[in-house]
């Protein structure tokens, strides 16, 4: 029997066909790996319930009597179809929920429309809305407390869909140690002022000029109320601030976090982020795999000019029992209408979201 040697060409073949199954086996090990990672840091995150449709229907139930002040002006919402936006609802907290004390510190409303720029809104912690579960007005940050079996991110989920018009589709919850990790992790964030700042309460102190600020001053920085200024020798208080300037530096450092996590280039190498703070967050039991991916990965390719900023017009109030609050002076409608007119006229007026 005459064995014919393989000719050139057989030989070429082979060697590429060496080079794609080698090629092959390195990807399907490295993607099997950061899945693998994926994996891990998911099953390490805290869950929490969240199924709002049976929450709006348990409110229903209570049906809490109305005990609006007459003084106070409140607006309807629109009725947005649920495929308006794709809507992430972003709270940070000193506090766990349903405890009695928690309040929502940081609240921030993402909005992700199907063909248009998304948008952020903040609602300040202050703001005076109409708690679902009792009827009563109070400040957003306390539905965080949830009432009558109902979990405080559903109840503030609820609250903010009411107030908008929007459906939360899915919840986030970072405490304060949380964000001082995601800080630092990223290498920090650059904070600017005038002159020197201080607030002994947040815990707040920064020279005058730009800081390479570390995860703890970046966390006095959102959270000041009192912040002073020196100026001429002399404290004062800085002029103009309010909790609309904190959630400025909010989302300020938001921002910065998104394009900070453009030096990621890999998912490898956002997952060795995403492992190393998966004790820090609390997410929605209803946020898969694939979607935390999806929404890391695309928040990493946007910056703050790929948003719209949204503001909520607001002016203060002082109630009865002597509280400051801040009211809406137009209808969330109008502030929806002025970004997206083409998904507000699409939609209609409507008094609640049941």
């Amino acid at each position: 029997m005459v064995s014919v040697a393989p000719g050139p060409r057989a030989g070429f073949r082979t060697w590429v066909k060496r080079i794609i199954s080698g090629a092959l086996l390195v990807f399907i090990g490295f993607f099997g790996w950061t899945a693998v990672k994926f994996w891990q840091s998911w099953s390490g995150l805290e869950r929490t319930e969240w199924d709002l449709e049976s929450v709006h229907g348990r409110i229903r139930d209570i049906d809490p009597p109305s005990t609006r002040s007459p003084d106070v002006e409140t607006f309807a919402p629109l009725a947005l179809d649920d495929a308006a936006f794709n809507t992430f609802l972003i709270v940070g907290s000193d506090q766990l929920p349903g405890g009695g004390g928690a309040r929502a510190d940081v609240i921030m409303l993402f909005l992700f429309p199907e063909r248009e720029a998304p948008a952020i809104v903040s609602l300040p912690r202050d703001l005076y809305v109409e708690n679902p579960c009792t009827g009563k007005l109070a400040r957003i940050n306390a539905t965080f407390n949830g009432c009558d079996g109902i979990s405080g991110p559903e109840l503030l989920g609820v609250t903010v869909s009411k107030f908008t018009g929007i459906e939360v589709d899915h919840f986030a919850l970072f405490d304060f140690e949380g964000f001082k990790e995601v800080i630092d992790d990223v290498g920090g964030v650059t904070i600017c002022v005038e002159n020197q700042v201080r607030d002994f309460d947040a815990k707040l102190d920064l020279p005058a000029g730009c800081t390479e600020a570390s995860g703890a001053q970046a966390l006095a920085w959102v959270r000041t109320r009192k912040t002073e200024e020196f100026v001429n020798g002399a404290w004062r208080a800085v002029p103009g601030q309010s909790d609309l300037t904190r959630n400025q530096h909010q989302q300020d450092v938001v921002f910065q976090l998104f394009e900070r996590m453009k030096q990621f280039g890999t998912l490898g190498d956002l997952n060795g982020t995403v492992g190393s703070l998966s004790n820090a967050f609390t997410v929605d039991d209803d946020l898969s795999i694939p979607g935390a991916i999806q929404l890391a990965w695309n928040l990493r390719a946007l910056g703050t000019g790929d948003f719209v900023r949204l503001e909520i017009p607001v002016k203060s109030h002082t109630t009865s029992d002597g509280a400051e609050v801040l009211l809406m002076e137009t209808s969330f409608t109008e502030v929806l209408e002025s970004a997206f007119p083409t998904i507000a006229a699409a939609a209609s007026p409507a008094t609640n979201l049941d």
